[in-house]
């Protein structure tokens, strides 16, 4: 699925097949490396139980993610000619999103398939509802208008993670 993807999104660009191929490649050996790296040095987290964890994965993320962006200055180089300056800065913008990507999407995933923790009662829905509502309200207020203050999100963060569990917040 990996490659699928990446190469259909590559071949969308400029229609080369052989860039396509080799960065679909480079995607591919990245997903699995990652996968490998976190099975054998942390197992497969489904919530993450300690700050050990969560260090091993943003350190194992950040390595891994070096894959893709690194076959993927071959055809870069090749076939478009790109000056080393040019190069360089492409593929750490390129790691960077690879890694960000990675520390947003695969703890959200693992998290979903894990069995929820949390008893769904009537006052834990209406806690629940209250906290999106007042959340959204919130949301309107930071980055709706002209006040812009951040860290009146930081209370939601503590409320979801004391009243709620991890794969719910």
């Amino acid at each position: 699925a990996v490659w699928v993807g990446s190469f259909a999104a590559n071949l969308t660009i400029d229609g080369a097949i052989v860039a396509s191929t080799i960065i679909a490649t480079g995607s591919t050996l990245q997903a699995l490396a990652i996968a490998m790296l976190a099975r054998k040095h942390i197992g497969v987290p489904r919530l993450f139980d300690s700050v050990q964890q969560v260090i091993k994965f943003v350190l194992i993320t950040a390595l891994g993610s070096t894959v893709a962006p690194t076959l993927a200055l071959l055809p870069l180089a090749a076939l478009y000619r790109m000056p080393a300056g040019e190069l360089a800065r492409n593929w750490a913008t390129w790691w960077q999103g690879d890694a960000c990507g990675v520390l947003l999407f695969a703890p959200l995933i693992l998290s979903w398939s894990a069995r929820s923790k949390v008893t769904w009662t009537m006052s834990r829905l209406l806690e629940a509802a209250l906290f999106a509502t007042s959340l959204v309200l919130c949301a309107h207020l930071v980055f709706g208008t002209e006040l812009a203050r951040t860290f009146l999100v930081v209370p939601f963060v503590v409320w979801a993670a004391f009243r709620f569990g991890q794969r719910e917040v």
